[in-house]
């Protein structure tokens, strides 16, 4: 009923200004084809944007329904009526851009650009900032991207499912080593292919894609924050079970649980909120605090107790955090 009622109508507003045909194609689609006289040729684009202004406007305000309409170039010569019918074809693909309640000419997106840029540096990038759930720098990298090519710049709407396709790629790359933790962001039998091919705008594929990104972004962040304390605790832990190994320093933990000593020292930092090198420091000397209880222990014996060769580091390292030498401190117990 529908292709019936555009037909009808379209038909009749071409008859008023030229002559012209409908053609049902399919479920989805009516064709109308426009004949002008060479007298009016000259007019001929101008018209036929009136014939399809006017036609949405009426089949909307009359019988509810929204549609897209495309236009093909004008041609002179039957021959040419194809070209005219795939022209059209071709602009209606840009409805995902320029969503379902449009009026598209074939003129207005023949110039768009045949290319699109997602080299592998920016695909490593990617996958690094949402990995180490660096949410601010996906967002912007994201951004970027979309910016690029759905606004500085007009890709074909082949070349934009491209990009899409190839973002989901990227994101595959990071979740398959994590199966089947990523289940906890987007739930079983995620299948982001799928969910774009419902998607009917360019801005629903844009929001769609960045979601996951920062999705999976925030939850690594989560897991790692989480993962970073528990190891920090654990660290911390080892320090209080060998503080007196007078091996034990920062590389000696570091080898231990396998990771550089950089690395090991800013992430005790930024979890503890002191240094590690601090943190064992002050193990030790709570521990000589509590073995000073024994009046019988050397300072000799209690700097060998807690991790130091010998009784002079001991006595600078205690008085530089107690602010008196163990000497004095043991007078007041």
């Amino acid at each position: 009923m529908i292709r019936f009622i555009i037909s009808n109508i379209g038909t009749e507003l071409i008859r008023e200004r030229a002559w012209g045909y409908s053609v049902e194609l399919n479920q989805s689609y009516v064709a109308l084809l426009v004949n002008f006289s060479k007298e009016r040729q000259a007019d001929s684009e101008e018209e036929l944007d009136g014939i399809a202004r006017r036609l949405k406007q009426v089949i909307e305000e009359r019988f509810k329904i929204y549609m897209t309409l495309a236009i093909g170039n004008v041609h002179e010569g039957m021959d040419r009526i194809g070209e005219s019918y795939l022209e059209a074809l071709g602009a209606l693909d840009y409805k995902m851009y320029r969503g379902h309640d449009a009026v598209i000419h074939y003129r207005d997106i023949a110039d768009a650009d045949y290319h699109y840029y997602f080299p592998i540096e920016t695909e490593i990038q990617l996958m690094n900032f949402t990995k180490s759930g660096d949410v601010d720098n996906v967002d912007k990298l994201i951004g970027h991207l979309f910016h690029t090519h759905f606004s500085q710049q007009r890709i074909s709407p082949e070349l934009g499912r491209t990009l899409f396709t190839n973002m989901v790629s990227t994101l595959w790359k990071i979740i398959t080593p994590m199966d089947p933790s990523y289940r906890e962001v987007f739930g079983d039998g995620f299948d982001p292919l799928k969910e774009l091919s419902v998607c009917t705008t360019v801005e629903e594929m844009k929001v769609t894609t960045r979601d996951w990104f920062l999705a999976l972004c925030q939850y690594l962040s989560a897991s790692r924050s989480s993962h970073s304390r528990q190891l920090s605790e654990r660290i911390a832990h080892y320090i209080e079970q060998h503080y007196a190994d007078d091996m034990l320093s920062l590389t000696t933990i570091a080898e231990h649980f396998q990771l550089t000593p950089q690395y090991l020292s800013t992430l005790f930092k930024k979890q503890m909120g002191m240094n590690l090198t601090d943190y064992l420091t002050r193990v030790r000397i709570d521990e000589a605090k509590k073995l000073m209880e024994d009046k019988k222990l050397t300072f000799a014996q209690i700097a060998n107790k807690i991790g130091y060769a010998n009784d002079i580091g001991f006595i600078r390292v205690f008085k530089k955090l107690e602010g008196t030498t163990p000497g004095k401190y043991r007078e007041l117990l």
